[in-house]
């Protein structure tokens, strides 16, 4: 019986509030701010870019091509991502995809009348995407305290189902209507550079010494990624 409690006990449960003390650890705030910029981010940029598309092609064929830009590189290109986070510094990591994934946008903002150059820009950030993810996860259990954990680990999840709503759902189509879906391009682009700026306020986290090498475990997770489609 007490280890059943025990273990229910570290069970986050995801239909409560997280509870929201851990913020006080300044580290990880900053990491979760951060969190919440960039997944806020993700969803306008969604929204925004399907009016955008929608508007300037009329064609569903675009439309599908746009979606397989947000979807195709995390598919494909997660498990190898996660092999080479593991030999990165993670604090790195963040700055680079914030940063770079902010230019993107903005270089996207002179590109909204050829198409075809926004879907390899959000191709690109995509991929930036399945970096930052990893590394993100990676970093808590370096910020925050075991008995902390679950806390963290829960309030990252309670965000990341309330940013959908707040940026597809809210802040996206308010953003579009205001304004354009290119004021949505250009608020994604600052939220991803704030983020971006965050991250630098982070402890480095170098790599742990691995057994194997990355190509050997690249080629591991490609495999395994292959066999499964």
């Amino acid at each position: 019986m007490g280890e059943a409690s025990r273990i229910q006990k570290e069970i986050p449960d995801f239909q409560q509030p997280p509870d929201v003390g851990v913020l006080r650890n300044g580290a990880f705030l900053r990491l979760w701010i951060a969190q919440l910029f960039t997944q806020i981010g993700g969803n306008v940029v969604l929204y925004g870019l399907t009016v955008l598309v929608a508007e300037r092609s009329g064609s569903t064929s675009t439309l599908s091509a746009l979606f397989l830009s947000f979807l195709v590189p995390a598919v494909l290109l997660s498990p190898i991502a996660g092999v080479w986070v593991d030999r990165l510094d993670k604090r790195l990591v963040l700055i680079v995809a914030n940063l770079t994934r902010a230019g993107a946008f903005f270089l996207m903002l002179g590109s909204v009348d050829a198409l075809g150059i926004v879907l390899l820009l959000n191709i690109f950030a995509s991929f930036m995407t399945t970096l930052f993810a990893p590394a993100e996860l990676a970093m808590i259990p370096l910020l925050v305290r075991r008995d902390q954990l679950t806390s963290a680990n829960g309030l990252f999840t309670f965000t990341l189902n309330a940013a959908f709503a707040l940026g597809f759902a809210l802040l996206g189509p308010a953003v579009v209507r205001i304004a354009g879906p290119e004021a949505s391009i250009i608020l994604v682009a600052v939220l991803f550079l704030l983020a971006g700026l965050l991250c630098f306020g982070l402890p480095a986290a170098p790599p742990p010494k691995l057994a194997g090498n990355m190509r050997t475990n690249t080629t591991q997770a490609t495999r395994t990624t292959t066999s499964e489609l």
